[in-house]
Protein backbone atom coordinates (compact mmCIF):
# COMPACT_ATOMS: atom_id res chain seq x y z
CA UNK A 1 0.00 0.00 0.00
CA UNK A 2 2.98 2.62 0.77
CA UNK A 3 4.94 1.27 -2.02
CA UNK A 4 1.24 2.34 -4.62
CA UNK A 5 0.75 5.39 -2.76
CA UNK A 6 4.46 6.09 -3.37
CA UNK A 7 4.07 5.51 -6.65
CA UNK A 8 1.13 7.49 -7.20
CA UNK A 9 3.38 10.74 -5.68
CA UNK A 10 6.02 10.44 -8.04
CA UNK A 11 3.57 10.27 -11.11
CA UNK A 12 1.79 13.12 -9.98
CA UNK A 13 5.07 15.27 -9.14
CA UNK A 14 6.39 14.00 -12.29
CA UNK A 15 3.28 15.57 -14.05
CA UNK A 16 3.45 18.87 -12.24
CA UNK A 17 7.18 19.73 -13.43
CA UNK A 18 6.08 17.94 -16.83
CA UNK A 19 3.57 20.65 -17.12
CA UNK A 20 5.24 23.46 -15.01
CA UNK A 21 8.17 22.85 -18.52
CA UNK A 22 5.44 23.55 -20.95
CA UNK A 23 4.32 26.43 -19.36
CA UNK A 24 8.32 27.56 -19.03
CA UNK A 25 8.85 26.75 -22.40
CA UNK A 26 5.68 29.12 -23.85
CA UNK A 27 6.08 31.59 -21.51
CA UNK A 28 9.86 32.67 -21.84
CA UNK A 29 9.50 33.80 -25.40
CA UNK A 30 10.23 30.33 -26.98
CA UNK A 31 9.88 29.18 -30.37
CA UNK A 32 6.48 27.11 -30.93
CA UNK A 33 4.97 25.90 -33.46
CA UNK A 34 1.41 26.46 -33.79
CA UNK A 35 0.63 22.64 -33.58
CA UNK A 36 1.73 22.44 -30.47
CA UNK A 37 -0.22 24.87 -29.01
CA UNK A 38 -4.44 24.83 -28.23
CA UNK A 39 -5.21 28.34 -29.45
CA UNK A 40 -7.91 29.82 -27.57
CA UNK A 41 -11.00 32.67 -28.52
CA UNK A 42 -10.83 36.38 -27.08
CA UNK A 43 -10.64 36.00 -23.33
CA UNK A 44 -12.98 38.64 -21.94
CA UNK A 45 -12.69 39.53 -18.65
CA UNK A 46 -14.26 43.35 -17.52
CA UNK A 47 -12.66 45.80 -19.66
CA UNK A 48 -9.97 43.74 -20.89
CA UNK A 49 -9.78 40.96 -23.51
CA UNK A 50 -7.01 38.95 -24.25
CA UNK A 51 -6.19 37.23 -27.82
CA UNK A 52 -4.04 34.08 -28.37
CA UNK A 53 -2.09 35.25 -31.62
CA UNK A 54 -0.32 33.74 -34.79
CA UNK A 55 2.59 34.76 -36.84
CA UNK A 56 1.34 34.66 -40.86
CA UNK A 57 2.54 36.37 -43.65
CA UNK A 58 4.77 38.87 -43.78
CA UNK A 59 4.88 43.11 -44.66
CA UNK A 60 6.90 45.58 -44.68
CA UNK A 61 6.48 47.32 -41.00
CA UNK A 62 9.70 48.90 -39.04
CA UNK A 63 11.52 51.72 -40.52
CA UNK A 64 15.36 51.12 -41.31
CA UNK A 65 16.53 54.69 -39.67
CA UNK A 66 19.80 56.94 -40.57
CA UNK A 67 23.17 55.64 -38.72
CA UNK A 68 23.71 51.62 -39.25
CA UNK A 69 25.22 49.55 -42.20
CA UNK A 70 21.93 48.52 -43.16
CA UNK A 71 20.87 51.74 -43.99
CA UNK A 72 23.99 52.97 -45.73
CA UNK A 73 23.46 49.48 -47.82
CA UNK A 74 20.13 49.97 -49.06
CA UNK A 75 21.53 53.41 -49.80
CA UNK A 76 24.03 51.96 -52.47
CA UNK A 77 22.30 49.11 -53.08
CA UNK A 78 21.13 48.99 -56.99
CA UNK A 79 19.55 46.00 -56.92
CA UNK A 80 16.24 47.47 -56.27
CA UNK A 81 13.29 46.13 -58.71
CA UNK A 82 10.31 47.43 -60.20
CA UNK A 83 7.96 47.44 -57.25
CA UNK A 84 11.13 49.47 -55.10
CA UNK A 85 11.75 45.96 -53.04
CA UNK A 86 15.84 44.10 -52.35
CA UNK A 87 16.54 41.28 -50.77
CA UNK A 88 19.69 41.65 -48.85
CA UNK A 89 21.71 39.15 -47.10
CA UNK A 90 18.08 36.91 -46.61
CA UNK A 91 15.96 40.00 -45.63
CA UNK A 92 13.65 41.52 -47.58
CA UNK A 93 12.72 45.54 -47.92
CA UNK A 94 10.60 47.68 -49.71
CA UNK A 95 11.90 51.22 -50.25
CA UNK A 96 9.29 54.75 -50.41
CA UNK A 97 9.13 58.18 -51.60
CA UNK A 98 6.80 60.77 -50.20
CA UNK A 99 4.74 60.75 -53.47
CA UNK A 100 4.28 56.70 -52.75
CA UNK A 101 2.80 57.75 -49.45
CA UNK A 102 -1.70 57.07 -49.83
CA UNK A 103 -1.42 61.01 -48.24
CA UNK A 104 1.35 63.24 -47.47
CA UNK A 105 -0.28 66.58 -47.42
CA UNK A 106 0.01 66.56 -43.46
CA UNK A 107 3.58 65.60 -42.84
CA UNK A 108 5.57 66.95 -40.28
CA UNK A 109 2.15 67.86 -38.20
CA UNK A 110 1.53 66.52 -35.20
CA UNK A 111 0.35 62.52 -35.20
CA UNK A 112 1.83 62.30 -38.78
CA UNK A 113 4.59 61.30 -40.52
CA UNK A 114 7.44 63.58 -41.17
CA UNK A 115 8.63 63.66 -44.92
CA UNK A 116 11.47 65.95 -44.99
CA UNK A 117 11.44 66.40 -48.67
CA UNK A 118 10.52 64.53 -52.05
CA UNK A 119 13.60 62.68 -53.10
CA UNK A 120 14.69 60.68 -50.38
CA UNK A 121 13.75 57.11 -50.05
CA UNK A 122 12.63 56.05 -46.56
CA UNK A 123 13.58 52.10 -46.07
CA UNK A 124 11.09 49.71 -44.47
CA UNK A 125 12.17 45.91 -43.68
CA UNK A 126 9.62 43.02 -43.63
CA UNK A 127 8.07 41.36 -40.79
CA UNK A 128 6.43 38.91 -39.89
CA UNK A 129 3.10 39.53 -39.57
CA UNK A 130 1.18 39.18 -36.04
CA UNK A 131 -2.46 37.88 -36.36
CA UNK A 132 -5.33 37.85 -33.13
CA UNK A 133 -7.43 35.12 -33.09
CA UNK A 134 -11.07 35.98 -33.21
CA UNK A 135 -12.42 32.78 -33.53
CA UNK A 136 -10.82 29.10 -33.09
CA UNK A 137 -11.89 25.83 -35.60
CA UNK A 138 -11.12 24.68 -38.68
CA UNK A 139 -11.99 28.19 -40.44
CA UNK A 140 -9.82 30.48 -37.76
CA UNK A 141 -10.92 33.95 -37.86
CA UNK A 142 -8.00 36.55 -38.07
CA UNK A 143 -7.42 40.28 -37.48
CA UNK A 144 -4.30 42.06 -38.08
CA UNK A 145 -2.76 43.22 -34.48
CA UNK A 146 -2.40 46.52 -35.95
CA UNK A 147 -2.80 48.73 -38.43
CA UNK A 148 0.12 47.45 -41.12
CA UNK A 149 -1.36 49.92 -43.70
CA UNK A 150 -2.91 53.72 -44.85
CA UNK A 151 -5.32 53.74 -47.87
CA UNK A 152 -8.41 55.55 -48.57
CA UNK A 153 -11.93 53.75 -49.43
CA UNK A 154 -12.54 56.17 -52.42
CA UNK A 155 -15.74 55.02 -53.84
CA UNK A 156 -18.84 56.29 -52.11
CA UNK A 157 -21.41 53.05 -53.22
CA UNK A 158 -20.26 50.48 -51.23
CA UNK A 159 -17.72 47.48 -49.92
CA UNK A 160 -18.13 45.90 -53.65
CA UNK A 161 -16.32 48.81 -54.96
CA UNK A 162 -13.97 50.24 -52.58
CA UNK A 163 -10.54 50.49 -53.35
CA UNK A 164 -9.40 49.02 -50.24
CA UNK A 165 -10.82 45.89 -51.14
CA UNK A 166 -9.02 45.78 -54.59
CA UNK A 167 -6.12 46.31 -52.64
CA UNK A 168 -6.26 43.68 -50.00
CA UNK A 169 -7.73 41.06 -52.78
CA UNK A 170 -5.15 41.75 -55.39
CA UNK A 171 -2.10 39.22 -55.76
CA UNK A 172 0.13 41.98 -57.73
CA UNK A 173 3.42 42.73 -55.62
CA UNK A 174 4.27 45.48 -54.69
CA UNK A 175 2.36 48.83 -52.82
CA UNK A 176 -0.78 47.75 -55.15
CA UNK A 177 -1.30 44.37 -53.57
CA UNK A 178 -1.53 43.03 -50.38
CA UNK A 179 -2.03 39.40 -50.76
CA UNK A 180 0.47 39.40 -53.41
CA UNK A 181 2.91 40.93 -51.40
CA UNK A 182 2.60 39.79 -47.68
CA UNK A 183 1.76 35.74 -48.33
CA UNK A 184 3.67 33.06 -50.81
CA UNK A 185 1.33 30.95 -53.30
CA UNK A 186 1.49 28.22 -50.49
CA UNK A 187 0.42 30.59 -47.73
CA UNK A 188 -2.54 32.62 -50.32
CA UNK A 189 -4.19 28.20 -50.67
CA UNK A 190 -4.42 28.61 -46.83
CA UNK A 191 -6.47 31.39 -46.76
CA UNK A 192 -10.34 30.66 -47.31
CA UNK A 193 -12.71 32.69 -49.74
CA UNK A 194 -15.43 34.64 -47.20
CA UNK A 195 -18.68 35.21 -48.56
CA UNK A 196 -18.58 39.15 -47.06
CA UNK A 197 -22.23 40.51 -45.97
CA UNK A 198 -22.66 43.83 -45.55
CA UNK A 199 -26.28 45.02 -44.89
CA UNK A 200 -27.06 48.66 -45.84
CA UNK A 201 -30.04 50.85 -45.23
CA UNK A 202 -30.88 50.70 -48.67
CA UNK A 203 -31.60 47.00 -50.45
CA UNK A 204 -30.23 47.90 -53.83
CA UNK A 205 -26.48 49.01 -51.54
CA UNK A 206 -26.79 45.38 -50.32
CA UNK A 207 -23.85 43.55 -52.82
CA UNK A 208 -22.23 40.49 -51.12
CA UNK A 209 -18.59 39.64 -52.16
CA UNK A 210 -16.65 36.81 -52.78
CA UNK A 211 -13.29 38.13 -50.41
CA UNK A 212 -10.17 36.30 -49.02
CA UNK A 213 -9.23 39.89 -47.52
CA UNK A 214 -11.14 42.08 -45.74
CA UNK A 215 -12.36 44.45 -43.04
CA UNK A 216 -14.69 43.96 -40.25
CA UNK A 217 -18.15 45.55 -40.21
CA UNK A 218 -19.95 47.66 -37.29
CA UNK A 219 -21.59 44.54 -36.07
CA UNK A 220 -18.32 42.40 -35.77
CA UNK A 221 -17.29 44.81 -33.49
CA UNK A 222 -18.49 42.34 -30.20
CA UNK A 223 -17.89 40.99 -27.46
CA UNK A 224 -17.68 37.55 -29.37
CA UNK A 225 -14.47 38.93 -30.85
CA UNK A 226 -13.23 40.37 -27.81
CA UNK A 227 -14.37 43.96 -28.23
CA UNK A 228 -16.66 44.61 -25.43
CA UNK A 229 -15.21 48.00 -24.88
CA UNK A 230 -13.29 51.05 -26.78
CA UNK A 231 -10.43 49.87 -25.35
CA UNK A 232 -10.65 46.46 -26.69
CA UNK A 233 -10.87 48.45 -30.13
CA UNK A 234 -7.98 50.68 -30.00
CA UNK A 235 -4.76 49.89 -32.31
CA UNK A 236 -1.50 51.22 -32.72
CA UNK A 237 0.20 51.24 -36.10
CA UNK A 238 3.35 50.21 -37.87
CA UNK A 239 6.51 52.68 -39.05
CA UNK A 240 4.76 51.68 -42.67
CA UNK A 241 1.12 52.88 -42.10
CA UNK A 242 2.37 55.86 -40.24
CA UNK A 243 4.79 57.03 -43.42
CA UNK A 244 1.93 55.94 -45.61
CA UNK A 245 -0.35 58.39 -43.89
CA UNK A 246 -2.20 57.28 -40.69
CA UNK A 247 -2.73 59.80 -38.08
CA UNK A 248 -1.52 58.81 -35.37
CA UNK A 249 -1.64 60.41 -30.83
CA UNK A 250 1.96 60.07 -29.29
CA UNK A 251 1.65 56.30 -28.14
CA UNK A 252 1.09 55.20 -31.20
CA UNK A 253 -2.38 54.60 -31.19
CA UNK A 254 -4.59 55.30 -34.89
CA UNK A 255 -7.87 55.10 -36.37
CA UNK A 256 -8.68 52.25 -38.57
CA UNK A 257 -11.22 51.34 -41.37
CA UNK A 258 -14.27 49.19 -41.12
CA UNK A 259 -16.05 48.08 -44.81
CA UNK A 260 -19.51 49.39 -43.51
CA UNK A 261 -20.98 52.58 -45.68
CA UNK A 262 -23.22 55.28 -44.16
CA UNK A 263 -26.28 55.19 -46.06
CA UNK A 264 -29.71 57.08 -44.97
CA UNK A 265 -32.86 55.64 -45.57
CA UNK A 266 -33.19 58.20 -48.91
CA UNK A 267 -29.98 56.70 -50.40
CA UNK A 268 -27.89 59.54 -49.40
CA UNK A 269 -23.72 59.03 -49.14
CA UNK A 270 -22.86 60.31 -45.59
CA UNK A 271 -19.45 58.12 -45.12
CA UNK A 272 -17.51 54.96 -44.26
CA UNK A 273 -17.27 53.84 -40.63
CA UNK A 274 -14.64 53.42 -38.96
CA UNK A 275 -13.01 52.82 -35.46
CA UNK A 276 -11.18 56.18 -33.88
CA UNK A 277 -7.90 55.83 -31.89
CA UNK A 278 -9.97 56.48 -29.01
CA UNK A 279 -11.40 52.96 -29.23
CA UNK A 280 -14.97 54.87 -30.43
CA UNK A 281 -17.12 52.81 -33.37
CA UNK A 282 -20.74 52.75 -34.52
CA UNK A 283 -21.31 56.71 -34.76
CA UNK A 284 -17.83 57.36 -36.37
CA UNK A 285 -17.27 57.74 -39.86
CA UNK A 286 -14.99 59.68 -42.24
CA UNK A 287 -15.56 60.79 -45.87
CA UNK A 288 -14.41 57.93 -48.34
CA UNK A 289 -10.83 59.45 -49.30
CA UNK A 290 -9.63 59.87 -45.80
CA UNK A 291 -5.96 58.27 -45.65
CA UNK A 292 -6.97 55.80 -42.46
CA UNK A 293 -5.28 52.48 -40.69
CA UNK A 294 -6.07 48.89 -42.34
CA UNK A 295 -6.51 46.16 -40.51
CA UNK A 296 -6.94 43.46 -42.85
CA UNK A 297 -9.09 40.20 -40.97
CA UNK A 298 -9.43 36.76 -42.76
CA UNK A 299 -10.51 33.17 -42.96
CA UNK A 300 -7.82 30.53 -43.06
CA UNK A 301 -7.40 26.73 -42.93
CA UNK A 302 -6.17 26.17 -39.45
CA UNK A 303 -5.03 22.36 -40.13
CA UNK A 304 -2.28 24.36 -42.17
CA UNK A 305 -0.17 24.21 -39.64
CA UNK A 306 3.27 24.14 -41.18
CA UNK A 307 2.24 27.48 -42.43
CA UNK A 308 1.95 29.45 -39.55
CA UNK A 309 3.76 30.09 -35.55
CA UNK A 310 1.78 30.68 -32.07
CA UNK A 311 3.04 34.33 -31.44
CA UNK A 312 1.81 34.51 -27.96
CA UNK A 313 -0.87 36.75 -26.25
CA UNK A 314 -1.53 40.67 -26.40
CA UNK A 315 -4.33 42.25 -24.42
CA UNK A 316 -5.91 45.08 -24.54
CA UNK A 317 -4.33 46.41 -21.02
CA UNK A 318 -1.06 46.38 -23.51
CA UNK A 319 0.03 43.51 -21.88
CA UNK A 320 2.51 41.37 -24.80
CA UNK A 321 3.49 37.67 -24.38
CA UNK A 322 5.61 37.43 -27.63
CA UNK A 323 6.85 34.22 -28.98
CA UNK A 324 9.24 34.27 -31.20
CA UNK A 325 9.23 32.87 -34.81
CA UNK A 326 11.55 30.20 -35.31
CA UNK A 327 14.35 30.64 -37.30
CA UNK A 328 13.45 27.78 -40.26
CA UNK A 329 10.19 29.30 -40.64
CA UNK A 330 7.95 28.99 -43.85
CA UNK A 331 7.55 32.99 -44.12
CA UNK A 332 10.65 33.18 -45.50
CA UNK A 333 9.34 31.73 -48.73
CA UNK A 334 9.71 33.49 -51.66
CA UNK A 335 12.06 36.25 -50.02
CA UNK A 336 8.81 36.65 -47.29
CA UNK A 337 11.14 36.85 -44.07
CA UNK A 338 11.11 37.46 -40.22
CA UNK A 339 13.76 39.45 -39.62
CA UNK A 340 15.38 37.66 -37.54
CA UNK A 341 18.63 37.35 -39.69
CA UNK A 342 19.12 40.76 -39.78
CA UNK A 343 22.21 41.39 -37.27
CA UNK A 344 22.59 45.11 -38.00
CA UNK A 345 20.21 47.70 -35.68
CA UNK A 346 18.75 50.65 -36.22
CA UNK A 347 19.29 53.59 -34.43
CA UNK A 348 16.31 54.58 -32.47
CA UNK A 349 14.68 57.73 -32.75
CA UNK A 350 14.59 59.78 -29.76
CA UNK A 351 11.77 59.76 -27.34
CA UNK A 352 8.78 62.47 -28.05
CA UNK A 353 9.84 66.29 -27.06
CA UNK A 354 7.99 68.19 -24.14
CA UNK A 355 7.79 71.84 -24.06
CA UNK A 356 7.56 72.85 -20.49
CA UNK A 357 6.49 76.43 -21.05
CA UNK A 358 6.31 79.55 -23.74
CA UNK A 359 6.16 82.51 -22.08
CA UNK A 360 6.46 86.66 -23.29
CA UNK A 361 9.73 87.98 -22.14
CA UNK A 362 9.72 91.75 -23.56
CA UNK A 363 8.63 93.11 -26.57
CA UNK A 364 8.32 91.43 -30.00
CA UNK A 365 10.13 88.29 -27.24
CA UNK A 366 9.21 84.95 -26.86
CA UNK A 367 10.94 82.49 -24.51
CA UNK A 368 10.35 78.69 -24.77
CA UNK A 369 11.57 76.52 -22.19
CA UNK A 370 11.60 72.67 -23.13
CA UNK A 371 12.24 69.68 -21.01
CA UNK A 372 15.47 68.23 -20.85
CA UNK A 373 16.30 64.96 -23.16
CA UNK A 374 19.71 63.10 -21.44
CA UNK A 375 19.54 61.07 -24.54
CA UNK A 376 19.34 63.56 -27.17
CA UNK A 377 22.24 65.35 -29.10
CA UNK A 378 19.77 69.18 -29.49
CA UNK A 379 16.57 69.91 -30.28
CA UNK A 380 14.65 71.66 -32.99
CA UNK A 381 12.40 74.38 -32.29
CA UNK A 382 9.65 75.52 -34.77
CA UNK A 383 7.36 78.84 -34.37
CA UNK A 384 4.83 79.79 -36.50
CA UNK A 385 1.35 82.02 -36.80
CA UNK A 386 0.02 79.71 -38.91
CA UNK A 387 -1.52 76.62 -36.86
CA UNK A 388 -0.10 74.25 -39.17
CA UNK A 389 3.05 75.46 -40.16
CA UNK A 390 2.86 76.22 -43.15
CA UNK A 391 6.05 76.82 -44.51
CA UNK A 392 6.35 80.73 -45.72
CA UNK A 393 4.89 82.10 -41.72
CA UNK A 394 7.08 78.93 -39.82
CA UNK A 395 11.28 79.40 -38.86
CA UNK A 396 13.39 77.04 -37.27
CA UNK A 397 16.17 77.25 -34.98
CA UNK A 398 18.34 74.86 -33.18
CA UNK A 399 19.52 74.24 -29.66
CA UNK A 400 22.72 72.29 -30.43
CA UNK A 401 23.36 71.37 -26.91
CA UNK A 402 21.55 68.62 -24.40
CA UNK A 403 21.40 70.54 -21.55
CA UNK A 404 20.16 73.80 -23.17
CA UNK A 405 16.57 73.81 -22.71
CA UNK A 406 15.60 77.71 -23.11
CA UNK A 407 15.53 79.77 -26.49
CA UNK A 408 14.84 83.40 -26.63
CA UNK A 409 12.93 84.19 -29.63
CA UNK A 410 13.30 87.98 -30.79
CA UNK A 411 11.65 90.52 -33.27
CA UNK A 412 8.18 88.47 -33.49
CA UNK A 413 5.46 90.16 -35.15
CA UNK A 414 3.22 92.26 -32.30
CA UNK A 415 0.10 92.09 -31.88
CA UNK A 416 0.60 87.85 -32.89
CA UNK A 417 -0.04 84.51 -31.28
CA UNK A 418 2.62 82.26 -31.81
CA UNK A 419 2.63 77.87 -32.15
CA UNK A 420 5.76 76.55 -30.96
CA UNK A 421 6.67 72.86 -31.29
CA UNK A 422 9.60 71.20 -30.69
CA UNK A 423 11.20 67.54 -31.51
CA UNK A 424 14.89 66.00 -30.23
CA UNK A 425 17.46 64.53 -32.39
CA UNK A 426 20.71 62.84 -32.37
CA UNK A 427 23.56 63.03 -34.57
CA UNK A 428 24.82 59.31 -35.90
CA UNK A 429 28.45 59.08 -37.49
CA UNK A 430 27.90 57.21 -40.96
CA UNK A 431 31.03 56.67 -42.51
CA UNK A 432 32.45 60.13 -43.15
CA UNK A 433 29.23 62.00 -42.19
CA UNK A 434 27.27 62.98 -39.66
CA UNK A 435 23.55 62.13 -40.06
CA UNK A 436 20.33 63.55 -37.25
CA UNK A 437 17.84 61.38 -36.66
CA UNK A 438 15.07 63.08 -35.15
CA UNK A 439 11.92 62.63 -32.59
CA UNK A 440 8.32 63.01 -32.76
CA UNK A 441 7.27 66.50 -32.51
CA UNK A 442 5.89 67.72 -29.21
CA UNK A 443 2.33 69.21 -28.62
CA UNK A 444 1.79 72.71 -30.48
CA UNK A 445 1.93 75.41 -28.18
CA UNK A 446 0.38 78.44 -28.08
CA UNK A 447 1.97 81.66 -26.92
CA UNK A 448 -0.10 84.33 -25.35
CA UNK A 449 -0.32 87.60 -27.94
CA UNK A 450 3.03 89.24 -28.49
CA UNK A 451 3.56 92.74 -27.19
Amino acid sequence: MKSNSMRRGVKVLLTFIFALGLFLVVGSGSKVNAASVTLKDPVVSGDTTTWDCIWFGSYPQTEILPGNSTYISLQNASGWDVNDEITLNGVKYRRLRKSYATSSSKSGTEGYYNWENTATWHYFRYEPIKWRVLETGGNMFLIADKAIDTKQHISEVNWSQSAIRSFLNSTSAGRNGFIGSAFTAEQQSAILETNVKTKLAVADRNVDTQDKIYLLDTVELNSQYGFASNSTRKAQLTDYASAMGSWSDETGTCGWWLRRYMITLNGYYNGIYAVSDTGGAGSIYYVSTMACGVRPVMHIDSSKTNLYYYAGTVSSNGAVNEVAIPSNNTLTNNNNNSGNSNSATSTAAPKKAKIKKVQLSGRRTLKITIKRDKDASGYQIQYSTSKKFKNKKTKSVNLKKNKKTTKTIKKLKSGKKYYVRVRSYKKVKSGNSVTKVYGSWSKTVKSKKVR
